[in-house]
Formats: C-alpha cells, structure tokens, sequence
C-alpha cells in the first residue's frame, strides 16, 4: 500500500508532465443529515472503494451510480449549492454541484492508499487521482465513470 507521500509524488509528477487539469463538478447530489457515528461504505459498481463514520453535523451525499459517502457541512457549502426539493422519504435533498477539482487520469498499474479520511482507496488505470485544493496535500481517487458523470473540464 502506498502512503501519502507516494501518492503526492505521482500528483506531482502527473503535475510536472503537464497532465493535472482542473475540473468543474456538474449537475445534481442528493444529500441528507448523517446521524453521528454513522458508518457509510462507498460501494461503485458493487466494490467496495471506502468506508467512514459519520462525525456531528456531518452529511451524505449519494452520487449518479448510487455511491454514497460522507461530507461534512464546510464541504456541502463549497461544493454545492441551496438545496432545491424538499426531502425525500430518506431525507435526501438535490443540491446543485459547484466544486472543483484538479486531478489526473490515472494510467498505471492498480494501487492502494490512505485517503484523507484514513480509510484505504483503490486507483485503477482510467480513474482520476487529485485534490479539491492545490497545496492541501490531500488527495483521493474518483472512479473513472463516476468522474465522467460528473466531471467536465474547466474552460475559464
């Protein structure tokens, strides 16, 4: 399993080569309260990419392939905006994304590292590896269909 710093080196390498890129996230999230001390695993096309425990104000979000992860509420207010539906019977909302993204397509062989919430992530060639802030040191995966979903290119 690789460690942070390993992973940093290959951001900064793919950074080097000129092949870190900034990306805008695009279209809806539905998210809801979590209950603290909630356990959310992340699961995308049934494997299982992470898992994590919900702290106090802290929400989750479910994605366009069903994948649900937590999110704390600074993260819900600088990736999304003013929620707009009502709850649903699982007290999910739409919120329109907003975040950014700078990350690379990975290509080389499949590899292990800690996440920033400490749990293990698994990046396969096609996915993307980056950060939401440069110089945050911290940098996690998004499978490459997902990204795809979700992901376009920045033009400004």
């Amino acid at each position: 399993m690789s460690d942070v710093g390993e992973v940093a080196a290959k951001f900064a390498e793919a950074s080097r080569a000129g092949k870190v890129r900034r990306y805008k996230k695009f279209g809806q999230t539905d998210i809801r309260p979590a209950v603290p001390g909630e356990e959310v695993v992340t699961m995308v096309d049934g494997v299982r990419e992470t898992a994590n425990k919900a702290g106090p104000g802290d929400y989750v979000a479910r994605g366009v392939k069903g994948e649900c992860w937590i999110i704390s509420a600074k993260n819900v207010a600088s990736r999304y905006g003013a929620p707009f539906t009502e709850a649903d019977a699982e007290g999910y909302r739409s919120y329109p994304a907003k975040g950014e993204f700078h990350a690379f397509r990975y290509e080389g062989a499949p590899f292990k590292f800690i996440a920033p919430w400490k749990e293990e992530m698994i990046a396969n060639p096609g996915d993307y590896i980056g950060t939401n802030v440069m110089g945050s040191g911290e940098f996690y995966r998004i499978e490459k269909n997902a990204f795809a979903a979700t992901y376009a290119e920045a033009k400004d």
